[in-house]
């Protein structure tokens, strides 16, 4: 299987995926997770679809590097620093979550799609986008 939708249910743990190795999408969102568990034999998984939970966390995300979309609006997160690792990354999705300050970015990631809506982001500034946009795409702010 590379493709499972669990969405919109019950679900308050994520577990039983464990021979799942093959699965490259997961959606799990509008559930009752807390904590992403569960998941780390997935390491073939490129989507990960975990919107309107209640996590906070994304530590035990991290372990999955293949990963190039990431859904998590609607949850708890305020922490942006742990991102960085995803060097595969193209999309984010971030939107109505705790979030305050853009960080945790790096040049050499590949991020196209950046969604940040209904936070808590009080400033944006020019170096924070040109952590996250490479260069060539950055027009001069001050003209």
């Amino acid at each position: 299987m590379e493709e499972l939708c669990i969405a919109v249910n019950r679900i308050s743990k994520i577990e039983g995926l464990k021979t799942l190795s093959n699965l490259k999408k997961l959606y799990l969102y509008n559930n009752r997770i807390k904590k992403i568990e569960g998941i780390r034999k997935l390491k073939n998984l490129k989507n990960i679809a975990l919107g309107d939970n209640q996590i906070k966390n994304i530590e035990r995300l991290k372990m999955l590097k293949n990963l190039n979309d990431i859904g998590l609006s609607g949850n708890q997160i305020s922490n942006m620093r742990d991102f960085g690792v995803f060097s595969k990354l193209k999309t984010l999705h971030l939107g109505n979550n705790n979030t305050t300050k853009i960080e945790g970015f790096n040049s050499h990631n590949r991020l196209k799609f950046l969604y940040l809506d209904k936070n808590k982001i009080c400033e944006i500034n020019e170096l924070h986008i040109r952590k996250i946009v490479p260069k060539e795409y950055i027009m001069d702010l001050n003209k």
